[in-house]
């Protein structure tokens, strides 16, 4: 059963509508979802009590003369939005294998953020036509050096934590990319290049997250950060010192984790923004890198 609470017409064009509605959706439908492990077994998951809650945005475009006077539907999520489920393993039990239950769920929130969460968007066709307009599509390459981390919390009872961190704009498949671990370090270096796909300068964000790796357990957070790309303004030079967190959706976790991130923003010009993250200076407890631009790193996708 859904239930919208409020709705809000944004400011508008000529070419366009905007709509978004406030929801709650609550429903038990019947989905089962087979879980291949890292240990070769197959579990089926059923997935129940879904409870959805969030800020559906809703653009009708293009504005046209027939009815329903618009042609497509471009369906979102304007942030990131609530979501709470029980998980059951048929004809057994989710601590039969410890950690699975919070990597099931951490896919689950995923796949909803990469999929559904603005700018990412559901192009409904109306009326018959080409909408490929509507699209997410690319409009540049992140590019990131990886450098190092400065006093890490240690995870490990005995010795010290084997770290490696996961990089991110949209957190699903070949779009993330994790780097090798270094065992028994707590001030490890990387020095390892990524490129990342930028759609949205103006919302996208790129997530780093450190963890302990635990062999065939689960790995552990260690901390995670994150750098706003809209942070990195054409033709202006900004450093950035972020705390490494346990969680970003709670901020009152105050606990050392170590710190990243030494950006330098450099001669940037507009989107796309190439960034590079290199090694700058450095004291304790920072993960390093900085960002800026170079006219041979430039690059664009048609």
């Amino acid at each position: 059963m859904i239930f919208f609470s409020g709705v809000e017409i944004l400011e508008s064009d000529d070419s366009a509508i905007t709509m978004e509605l406030e929801f709650q959706w609550d429903g038990n439908p019947n989905i089962v979802l087979d879980i291949q492990t890292t240990l070769g077994i197959s579990l089926p998951v059923q997935v129940k009590n879904i409870g959805f809650t969030g800020v559906l945005r809703l653009v009708f475009k293009p504005l046209v003369a027939d009815f329903p006077c618009f042609g497509a539907v471009c369906c979102t999520l304007r942030e990131k939005s609530k979501v709470e489920f029980t998980l059951k393993v048929i004809g057994g039990e989710m601590t039969a294998i410890p950690g699975i239950s919070d990597a099931i769920e951490g896919t689950i929130r995923d796949t909803i953020e990469d999929t559904l969460t603005w700018p990412n968007r559901i192009i409904v066709p109306i009326i018959p036509g080409d909408y490929s307009d509507l699209e997410l599509k690319p409009v540049g390459v992140l590019e990131v050096k990886l450098v190092e981390a400065r006093d890490l919390k240690n995870k490990d009872l005995v010795g010290k934590s084997d770290p490696f961190a996961v990089l991110y704009i949209r957190p699903l498949g070949e779009k993330t990319k994790n780097s090798k671990t270094i065992n028994n370090d707590l001030n490890p270096i990387w020095n390892e290049h990524y490129e990342f796909v930028v759609e949205d300068m103006s919302t996208q964000h790129l997530t780093v997250k450190v963890y302990d790796d635990e062999g065939l357990q689960p790995s552990e957070i260690i901390g995670c950060a994150r750098v706003d790309l809209a942070d990195l303004q054409p033709g202006k030079v900004k450093d950035l010192w972020l705390d490494l967190v346990k969680d970003l959706e709670i901020q009152w976790d105050k606990k050392p984790r170590g710190q990243m991130v030494n950006c330098y923003g450099g001669p940037l010009s507009s989107i796309p923004q190439i960034c590079e993250l290199v090694n700058s200076k450095w004291s304790s407890k920072w993960l390093i890198f900085m960002i800026s631009k170079t006219i041979p790193h430039y690059r664009t996708l048609s």
